[in-house]
């Protein structure tokens, strides 16, 4: 289809057009009478104004990022494509670009004006058919076959945009194939669980590309290398780069090699940095990489600081977009590969280079931040393992506090408690985190801290993807705190806000202004225990059945079931639901009495509820903080499976899971180890004259002085170790061997308690006591009982 009148023509219409038109010109291409070798349509460019796309792009070389020609369709007096073809021209190392109008194609210089080169009239008659436009396309791709010999433009004139053009074209045309390699790794079980390949494949392209720049610009890559030995020899060189750059562009021992196909594509890419020296003008190369990490920040794991970030010292950023300018000492956190692009940038700039980790748990001895910017979102669970450690990693941060969190903590949670320990007295926090934890019970342990050793100076939701936190490390109770959701600010006095539930944040952050008003003047109360109205339990049970009640439980139940009676005071001790206060819960509870049937009863409650609120229930309730509270008392009010689980894990295990030798080895001083390496299971084999033979999954045997050795081995495979270090002497191993299964039959008898306490089915809660025991990196109990008899 060839519409009669190009100028005008809708976004659908022209995407045929230039699907037609491309279709044309790859026929004419495939005759081989032009230098072209591509046709894209709408292709994606970073230019100084942003992403662009034009319409139809031509290009001689695609991989090298060399382009015939851009093809604009502008209506009437359109200046906007003029100005774009310019900022498209620019983008492409082109002294000009084309517009097709509804008679003619034309060529135009890329000036200020610009300045018209060549005209083709479209066509002869009234109105263009299909013919017209072919043999115009012809013509237009002849002058095409001149003007890239012509027009060329010298390497030190190719812009910033270009460059970055340039090395974008190698990352995404590497992406696909390192993709596919990674996949290929972890189907061979080569990678580490948990990882992405799709985000390796995107580290693992960036990373290559800064390298290659890095030391292109070092001159430190011979010329004549081979692309099968290009990562060998990046690998032997890159010790020899500056010490700002060698830490931050190293390669670790774990990461995978390039695959052919993508060295090539890279090789090819060192060939064009070579023939165009970027690096010879640093300014440009600086505003290129500029470019560059706008356009792949996020994809790299980098985002904006929510607040301006400070040139002062001791500054800690988190993910950070682009190089800031900073202090020292100063730490960035982020992914490998945006890290390196980092550094590359401050060296090219001439900035000072600052230390750099990617494990916020590994930072600089002695380096306490006065100020701390930037982004969490890592939202992966960890391991029991990880869990563990980071317990432990937490006592460094908060040597007088110990953290009870349930499982279900992601891993941005446990990095923001370490910040907060590890931030200087007074400093300055500013981040931006996921959204959804305020009511979390881990979100609720992280507001309780910040109520009681820190200053909210602003919390902000404009967003349902994020919030906003801003808080100082000192107590300051005449503070103002400034709350913002989504177009509304509203400021509140810290020291009512900390002087209550944390569940009073959330509150304050998204209840509308009336209820705000019945909490501030005593017409609703969050609950303490001190003060629970004991002889008020129906009247409170009636009133999270009530439509603000329930309205209520929308905002602060993260998503559970409304409470049943048994655990009416927990939960809402737990949640911080707002009540009607003690002498408004008498008068309803009288109301509620005097009704014979549970419908009346609750309709009478609401009727009395209503009146002592001075306001109807149902406008109270409505709005976006609201939104969804119908469905709440359909939701099944059994527990949830998986949150008694949670909950029984974190009661029990509230002090970790010990670790077989490690935790019992601190009593003794450097005793000397002796390694064992095996495949588990282990199954005992003979014995003879106290040496016990062990016998692995790959039937390798391991023989052993004494049965406390092979008691601890069976130990350590039925916890799933495949290798260990035991003391030499054959006393501390009987000692250590002997205390860590009293702790494991200690720990099992207060699961087994626990689960007995949360289950009136003793048959569910034997049931119970076996999962939980069995996600636990911990030996089957089967084997600690038989281990026990030996």
């Amino acid at each position: 289809m060839v519409p009669a009148n190009p100028a005008s023509i809708d976004p659908d219409t022209l995407h045929q057009l230039t699907d037609q038109l491309s279709h044309w010109a790859e026929s004419l291409i495939s005759r081989g009478r032009t230098p072209l070798r591509k046709v894209e349509t709408f292709p994606s460019l970073l230019t100084a104004i942003g992403e662009l796309r034009p319409p139809l792009l031509f290009w001689i070389n695609r991989d090298s990022c060399m382009a015939g020609g851009v093809v604009l369709f502008p209506g009437e007096n359109d200046t906007a494509a003029m100005e774009m073809g310019h900022y498209c021209a620019q983008a492409l190392g082109l002294r000009y670009f084309i517009t097709w109008t509804r008679n003619e194609v034309s060529f135009w210089d890329d000036e200020s004006p610009p300045r018209l080169r060549k005209q083709l009239p479209l066509t002869k008659g009234a109105k263009a058919n299909a013919r017209d436009f072919q043999e115009v396309l012809q013509l237009l791709l002849e002058e095409i076959k001149l003007l890239a010999v012509l027009a060329a433009v010298p390497p030190p004139e190719l812009s910033a945009c270009y460059l970055a053009n340039m090395w974008r074209t190698t990352l995404l045309a590497a992406e696909p194939l390192l993709n596919e390699h990674y996949r290929i790794a972890r189907s061979e079980e080569r990678l580490t669980k948990g990882d992405v390949p799709g985000q390796l494949a995107i580290g693992k392209g960036f990373l290559t590309f800064v390298r290659l720049l890095a030391l292109s610009h070092y001159d430190l890559l011979p010329t004549e290398i081979q692309p099968h030995l290009l990562e060998e020899e990046i690998r032997r060189v890159l010790p020899i780069l500056p010490p700002g750059l060698r830490q931050s562009l190293a390669m670790s021992d774990t990461e995978l090699a390039l695959p052919e196909p993508v060295a090539v594509r890279y090789h090819l890419l060192f060939r064009r940095l070579t023939q165009l020296r970027p690096a010879s003008d640093l300014q440009r190369c600086c505003q290129a990489l500029d470019l560059l990490l706008e356009q792949e920040h996020r994809r790299l794991g980098g985002y904006a600081p929510p607040c301006p970030v400070p040139a002062t010292a001791a500054t800690l950023l988190l993910n950070p977009d682009r190089a800031y300018k900073t202090v020292a000492p100063a730490l960035e956190f982020a992914s490998a590969p945006l890290l390196a692009g980092l550094a590359l940038q401050r060296n090219l700039c001439g900035h000072p280079a600052i230390d750099q980790t990617v494990s916020l748990w590994q930072a600089p001895e002695g380096f306490v931040p006065s100020h701390i910017s930037g982004t969490l979102v890592d939202q992966r669970l960890p391991s029991p393992e990880r869990r563990n450690h980071f317990l432990a990693l937490l006592r460094r941060s908060w040597p007088n506090r110990r953290f009870r969190l349930p499982v279900a903590t992601p891993t941005w949670t446990w990095h923001l408690l370490h910040l907060l320990g590890l931030a200087a007295a007074g400093a300055t926090i500013e981040l931006r985190l996921p959204s959804g934890w305020l009511a979390s019970n881990y979100g609720l342990t992280v507001l309780e801290l910040i109520q009681k050793q820190f200053t909210l100076e602003q919390l902000s939701a404009e967003t349902d993807e994020e919030i906003i936190l801003r808080i100082k490390k000192s107590i300051d109770d005449d503070c103002m705190t400034f709350m913002t959701h989504g177009d509304s600010t509203r400021s509140v006095e810290w020291r009512w806000l900390n002087s209550r539930h944390p569940a009073l944040l959330s509150l304050a952050l998204h209840l509308p202004d009336p209820l705000l008003s019945l909490l501030q003047n005593g017409s609703l109360c969050l609950p303490e225990e001190q003060t629970w109205p004991e002889h008020h339990t129906e009247a409170i049970f009636a009133f999270t059945r009530s439509t603000l009640g329930q309205a209520f439980w929308q905002l602060l139940g993260d998503g559970r079931p409304l409470p049943r009676r048994t655990l009416l005071q927990k939960e809402v001790l737990r949640t911080g639901l707002p009540l009607p206060p003690s002498k408004v819960l008498d008068q309803l509870q009288r109301t509620m009495d005097g009704e014979t049937s549970e419908t009346t009863r609750q309709r009478a409650y609401e009727r009395e509820l209503a009146l002592w609120l001075g306001s109807d229930l149902s406008s109270l309730a409505a709005g976006p903080w609201a939104e969804g509270y119908e469905t709440i008392a359909a939701r099944a009010v059994n527990t949830d499976p998986k949150e008694l689980t949670e909950t029984i894990t974190q009661e029990v295990f509230v002090d970790g899971i010990p670790v077989f030798p490690d935790h019992y080895l601190y009593d003794y001083y450097r005793p000397e180890l002796r390694d064992y390496t095996f495949t588990p299971p282990l199954n005992r084999g003979s014995e003879f004259f106290g040496r016990v033979e062990l016998i692995d999954k790959q039937q390798r045997r391991l023989e052993v002085e004494g049965l406390d050795a092979a008691r601890a081995l069976l130990l350590c495979a039925a916890a799933g170790k495949t290798s260990i270090g035991l003391p030499v002497e054959g006393q501390i191993i009987s000692a250590i061997v002997q205390r860590y299964l009293t702790d494991l039959q200690n720990l099992h008898q207060a699961l087994l308690r626990c689960c007995h306490r949360h289950c009136a089915d003793p048959q569910k809660a034997e049931t119970l006591t076996k999962t939980i025991w069995a996600d636990q990196p911990l030996p089957s109990w089967d084997c600690i009982l038989e281990l026990s008899r030996l």
